[in-house]
C-alpha cells in the first residue's frame, strides 16, 4: 500500500474560525506477491473550506475535489463533499 497526502492551510485571519485548504492525494494497494507500480497511483486534487466550531470542538468541512483518473466509465471527475470532524 502507498498513501501520499499533501495539505496547505491558509487561515482567514488570526481569530477567524475559517480556513482555506488546498490538497493533493495519491494512493493505491496491491495484492500480496504483486509488484507495486508507482506509476499506477490514483490521485485527487482539490480545495476545502473549513470552519472550526469552538462549541462543538470540531471543524465543518466543504470539500471540492478533482479526480483525473476515473475508476468507473461515466464517473464525474469533480466531486463535492461535506464532512464533520478532522481529516484523519
Amino acid at each position: 500500500m502507498v498513501q501520499l497526502n499533501l495539505e496547505y492551510k491558509v487561515p482567514m485571519g488570526a481569530q477567524s474560525p475559517l480556513s482555506l485548504i488546498f490538497f493533493a492525494d495519491a494512493a493505491n494497494t496491491w495484492a500480496p506477491g504483486v509488484k507495486a507500480d508507482l506509476g499506477n497511483l490514483y490521485s485527487s486534487l482539490g480545495g476545502e473550506i473549513r470552519v472550526f466550531v469552538p462549541m462543538l470542538r470540531v471543524p465543518f468541512r466543504l470539500i471540492f475535489a478533482y479526480n483525473p483518473k476515473q475508476v468507473t466509465s461515466g464517473e464525474d471527475p469533480f466531486q463535492i463533499r461535506f464532512g464533520i470532524g478532522p481529516t484523519f
